[in-house]
């Protein structure tokens, strides 16, 4: 928020102590600043304009339905919500709060389908939480996942959680690989901690975009940069001299553009740059200092859990990374608000599913799959990881009925 926002609020916030409370203002998610009765008149000009009007600035409709909430006027804002999630159906945080003003009316029903909706679909534990307990004050209990799975028990992998971690998350993911493989999962009673990040996305994005800069020039081109750098190929091993060598180029656009290739540049610079990330090498290392395993235990690995972004090597990112004994799953790029996404939990949970089979099986020290079509098959991206099938196929499943039969002698 900047200064001029931070001063109006100010402003209008001193007069509405002396009594005018309509002209406090709204920051939508855009930055731009209404006062109450400009939402309003946007808000009724929104609803008498199309659908696809309306739905590109729903967020007005539902700030008003929700400050209509927060006053009081229950009708209003049930009207807005209404009118609003026709066209942003999977909003869930508002689905929720209609669910509960229309508990105990004569919507009861749609209250509680609603809240069933947020209960099944929601990824952030908050939202599920909430659901429930609105549930339980309906007289509903949520049942948890049948835990009462025929599973072997001469075969066991923990799933350690680590970081970040939706606890809502790891207790479906259990229930889901238990009821895939066969074999018995168990979740760690302590976190483990994750530590601090070992690299921010920077470092990646600076290589990628100066290899392809580099690539593209012509030599006499390199050779003019370098120079007036005072530098060599052979010095280009640092992100900060990659990164003089690629402002050096964007400085030789005439200055206008200039500007604006440094800004664009900059601006995805600083979105990388926050994105933290985790060594699989050094967390798989903790896993086997902290976690031992002992030959006549059922136990045969442990694999770790977390929300967190993890990577290997050189890679921009892994969803997973895996050995014999001990393993690392993340499920940081699977949730909606990483991908831009509706929240869909049951969605979610397929996705660490396929990848969190994969990792079990090289935990047991059986190798990578070569069918397609079997949900062990090597993903290059989200779309190939969706892209895979739902089943383990018949060759991964004999080698595991080998290991199962080979374990309990």
């Amino acid at each position: 928020m900047n200064i001029k926002i931070i001063g109006l609020i100010i402003f209008f916030g001193f007069y509405s102590c002396l009594g005018y409370a309509q002209s406090v203002p709204i920051v939508n998610i855009d930055g731009e600043i209404y006062t109450y009765e400009e939402l309003e008149t946007q808000v009724q000009q929104l609803l008498l304009s199309g659908n696809v009007d309306l739905r590109r600035k729903v967020e007005l409709v539902f700030t008003l339905a929700k400050l209509y909430e927060q006053q009081g006027k229950m009708e209003k804002a049930k009207g807005l919500y209404d009118k609003a999630l026709e066209v942003n159906a999977w909003n869930l945080k508002y689905q929720l709060n209609l669910a509960h003003l229309l508990s105990g009316t004569e919507r009861q029903q749609e209250a509680e389908e609603k809240a069933q909706l947020v209960s099944v679909y929601a990824e952030e534990e908050i939202l599920i939480k909430d659901a429930e307990v609105l549930l339980e004050s309906m007289g509903i209990v949520v049942k948890p996942a049948n835990e009462h799975l025929v599973v072997d028990k001469n075969v066991e992998i923990v799933l350690v959680p680590l970081g970040e971690v939706n606890l809502r998350v790891l207790k479906e993911l259990q229930y889901v690989l238990q009821q895939l493989m066969g074999i018995n999962f168990s979740i760690a009673n302590t976190k483990k901690y994750i530590g601090e990040f070992d690299r921010d996305g920077s470092s990646t994005f600076v290589n990628h975009a100066f290899s392809r800069l580099y690539d593209s020039l012509l030599p006499m081109q390199r050779n003019i940069i370098l120079s007036e750098l005072k530098m060599n190929e052979d010095s280009l091993n640092s992100k900060e001299d990659k990164l003089k060598f690629i402002y050096a180029y964007l400085g030789k656009f005439d200055q206008e553009q200039a500007v604006k290739e440094k800004q664009s540049f900059n601006e995805l610079l600083q979105d990388v740059s926050s994105r933290k990330q985790y060594d699989i090498a050094r967390l798989i290392k903790e896993l086997r200092q902290e976690f031992l395993l002992e030959s006549n235990s059922p136990i045969k690995g442990y694999l770790a859990v977390t929300g967190q972004d993890i990577y290997e090597g050189d890679s921009n990112f892994r969803f997973g990374g895996a050995f014999p004994g001990y393993g690392v799953l993340s499920y940081h790029r699977f949730k909606a608000d990483f991908n831009k996404e509706n929240q869909n939990r049951p969605r979610l949970i397929k996705r660490a599913l396929k990848q969190a089979t994969s990792s079990a099986f090289f935990i047991l020290g059986i190798p990578r799959c070569s069918n397609p079509l079997c949900i062990r098959a090597y993903p290059h991206s989200l779309a190939e990881l969706e892209g895979k099938g739902n089943e383990i196929c018949s060759s991964c499943l004999s080698k595991l009925k080998k290991y199962q039969n080979e374990s309990g002698r």
